[in-house]
């Protein structure tokens, strides 16, 4: 099936979000979302309010000087930046966002990013990965044989003998720019499987959108969790 700007949206509405401002004019279009849960945290939702300012003034200040170009044109594009975050985790000590992102600055289609968010909560700032995992080449190693298992399969399907360069067959380094969102199922106290987000190109071709695997935390993978973290994951059922 091929992806769109509709499946990519889809999946960011399935939980209630703080609009923290929209515009939409004939020149650009702006948003920024994220859960009530960052905005229940009061230097969490003012981090996010800030990063909202810088990306609406750059989406202005370059949206402005091409408006007269798209007049002439008849484009009925004008230029975008939409930001939505949603929760995957929200235990004792760890909040964390998945971040997907879209802009479209001109050309035959948008551009399609992602990324995550990890806040300590009982150190009141933002994270990263380093901060939780004992090694980067600790956590490959526990889960980089399932993710390539899981990739060639996502693969095989959404290609049906389609002919791709050989480069698209290829399996990824977990550390090679893949967005990695640890998450937590339906109990929601415990982090217990890891979502891994390839943005466009990154497995395959642009008509083949984003590739999402959903990989279980093992016990591998909780020994390679520093011993301050480990408490907030679980072995995933």
């Amino acid at each position: 099936m091929a992806w769109s700007i509709n499946t990519w949206a889809s999946e960011t509405t399935q939980q209630k979000a703080v609009r923290h401002t929209t515009v939409k004019t004939g020149v650009y279009e702006f948003s920024y979302d994220y859960p009530q849960e960052a905005q229940d945290i009061p230097a969490l939702s003012a981090y996010l309010r800030k990063q909202a300012g810088i990306k609406k003034r750059k989406l202005i200040s370059g949206a402005s000087s091409k408006h007269a170009r798209l007049k002439r044109n008849q484009s009925p594009h004008g230029d975008q930046d939409i930001t939505t975050w949603t929760l995957a985790a929200n235990t004792d000590k760890l909040l964390v966002l998945d971040g997907q992102f879209k802009s479209y600055l001109g050309g035959a289609h948008g551009d399609y990013t992602s990324d995550s968010l990890y806040w300590d909560k009982q150190r009141k700032r933002k994270i990263h990965f380093e901060d939780i995992f004992i090694s980067r080449d600790s956590f490959q190693n526990a889960l980089q044989s399932q993710f390539c298992t899981a990739l060639d399969a996502q693969r095989r399907e959404k290609r049906s003998g389609d002919t791709v360069r050989k480069e698209y067959w290829e399996c990824l380094p977990l550390m090679a720019g893949i967005t990695t969102i640890p998450s937590s199922g339906q109990a929601g106290r415990y982090i217990d499987h890891i979502l891994f987000r390839l943005d466009p190109y990154m497995a395959g071709p642009f008509g083949e959108g984003e590739y999402l695997i959903t990989l279980k935390v093992t016990p591998a993978l909780l020994e390679a969790i520093k011993p301050s973290w480990r408490s907030d994951f679980a072995l995933g059922q």
